[in-house]
């Protein structure tokens, strides 16, 4: 009899050479682990859902690593396309182990009543009728109770089960002498969920460090390794999931800001404080896998962490070995019936659930800043600096002339807004020009009316800010006076950039009324960094 031929369906690790996520490996090793404890040695290959490669002929069984791919999205991605298609193909025995929701403010205490809204906002986003297709898999499962809200409401057949990651340590073992150094599992700044975020990560880092230089930094991705290298802070990077969870179980303790860090962390026996940005936080919890998660809003979580003591993991051994002689069954269980019903012969035994020996683990060192990150994370390096007027936006008529953005004013007051552009923290002053280039005559009272002529603007506001939602910076009010075409004002406003990460935003806008008629010219904006004696050291760029 042959052995059975999976091929799995991940996301790709590396693109030219170097590190995408080495979380997308430890998912997919979860996976790969689930179905050796479930059939045994098996004939094993590998797809990417990023791209159209066909599986191979002969696969028996295809089987999707569980991403965070059910989001309320108008437009779905090639990830969903090729799993939707995958659930309709005629392969035999088609998974998809692991699904999970992704939205943010997960954090309420009503967590049922979050997951309950959530469901009700994909049904009504275009990415419902794609999620109606995976009722093609003969199993699928949900790694969080958000993901099974969106099935349940579609009526799409599925199982509730914690996420592959847990299983990703499921043969390793930890030797009895481990590291004390405390671990921190990073996620560097260029995630654009960080406008979501009231803090500096990069600070917090720094400050992780310099409190104890011992700890272990592990980079994930090649912009991570940028980061840490760029601020001066020596780490690990592993280039596959096998070395990463060898090293994870050499420790007791992880800090840790990715979710695929913690999973397998907790699997081993670690004390697990995980940052949480959105709903992937609570997946543990929807299983009863407890472990520190502080939601991360504010520089305030952030000093939770700095200053929490040392202490023993949530759960125990033997809470931690109930959960898989609780769950790993019902995968296991499933996964044989389907397989025994579809290829019509009874898979081999799993493998015994045992550890291996492991090599030595890699050491950390500091690579040469490359000058890249801080490059690519920034608008701009220099001191002072000019933002075209390309990156500015209005939702009235406008068109680019020169260096400059002309707007027709309409009834809505909000002229312009943008630039979106990542500036190092510190003291900022920005500078731009705005020429009434027309103005209308101003309106007069209808005859024989006794109400007043319709009121308009009376001056016109700069505010800076970043967020979501928005913090104002600074603001600065200048009055139009009497309205003359050519007439001219410039803003300059200082402000406090408090974070590396967050975009910077300024909006015009128009105060006491509309200017209907008016055409007012916007210049390029110009940043300049201000030295004072309270401004933040400069990052280090290289």
């Amino acid at each position: 009899m042959s052995a059975i031929k999976v091929t799995y369906l991940t996301l790709p690790d590396k693109a030219g050479g170097e590190l995408m996520n080495v979380g997308d490996r430890v998912i997919y090793r979860g996976v790969r682990n689930i179905m050796r404890a479930a059939i045994g040695p098996h004939v094993e290959e590998t797809r990417y859902l990023t791209d159209n490669t066909p599986l191979p002929a002969d696969t028996d069984i295809a089987v999707v690593c569980g991403t965070p791919q059910i989001a309320q999205n108008r437009e779905v991605s090639q990830n969903i396309r090729r799993i939707a298609e995958l659930a309709e193909s005629d392969v035999p025995v088609k998974l998809n182990l692991g699904a999970g929701a992704f939205y943010f403010d997960a954090f309420e205490a009503d967590r049922a009543a979050c997951d309950a809204a959530f469901a009700g906002r994909v049904m009504k986003a275009g990415s419902a009728a794609w999620y109606r297709r995976y009722a093609g898999f003969d199993l699928l499962t949900c790694r969080d109770m958000g993901g099974s809200a969106v099935m349940t409401e579609l009526g799409v057949a599925h199982r509730p089960l914690p996420c592959p990651g847990f299983f990703s340590a499921l043969f390793e073992t930890r030797p009895l002498f481990r590291r004390p150094q405390q671990m921190v599992s990073v996620l560097n700044g260029t995630a654009s969920f960080w406008n979501r975020v009231d803090a500096d990560v990069h600070a917090f880092y720094r400050r992780l460090w310099q409190a104890d230089p011992s700890r272990i930094f592990i980079a994930h991705d090649e912009q991570d390794v940028q980061m840490l290298d760029e601020l001066g802070i020596p780490h690990v990077v592993f280039d596959d999931a096998e070395p990463f969870i060898r090293y994870l179980a050499s420790a007791d303790s992880l800090i840790s800001l990715r979710v695929h860090g913690a999973l397998p962390a907790w699997t081993l026996g670690l004390d697990v404080t995980l940052l949480g940005l959105d709903r992937r936080a609570l997946l543990g919890e929807d299983f009863g896998a407890h472990f520190n998660v502080v939601p991360l809003r504010t520089e305030a979580d952030f000093q939770t962490v700095l200053d929490a003591a040392p202490r023993p993991p949530l759960q125990d051994e033997a809470a931690r070995r109930g959960f898989f002689q609780k769950y790993l069954p019902q995968y296991t269980e499933a996964i044989r019936a389907i397989v025994e019903r579809k290829l019509g012969r009874l898979p081999p035994l799993g493998v015994p659930l045992h550890g291996r020996g492991e090599v030595e683990p890699t050491e950390p060192k500091l690579g040469q800043p490359s000058g890249r990150y801080f490059h690519s994370l920034f608008f701009s390096q220099e001191a002072s600096f000019a933002v075209g007027v390309e990156k500015l936006r209005s939702n009235q008529e406008n068109r680019v002339a020169g260096d400059a953005l002309e707007v027709r004013v309409s009834d809505k007051n909000t002229l312009s807004f943008g630039p979106y552009v990542r500036l190092p923290r510190g003291d900022w002053t920005v500078q731009a020009e705005l020429t009434l280039l027309e103005v209308p005559p101003a309106p007069a009272p209808e005859p024989n009316s006794l109400a007043p002529a319709v009121q308009r603007a009376k001056r016109i506001d700069l505010r800076v800010q970043k967020g979501i939602p928005a913090r104002e910076l600074g603001k600065q009010m200048m009055p139009l006076g009497e309205l003359q075409p050519g007439q001219v004002l410039r803003f300059e406003q200082d402000f406090v950039n408090p974070s590396d990460t967050g975009e910077i935003e300024a909006v015009f806008t128009l105060i006491g009324g509309p200017l209907p008629g008016a055409l007012i010219r916007i210049g390029a904006l110009r940043f300049t960094r201000r030295e004072t004696a309270d401004s933040p050291a400069a990052p280090r760029l290289g």
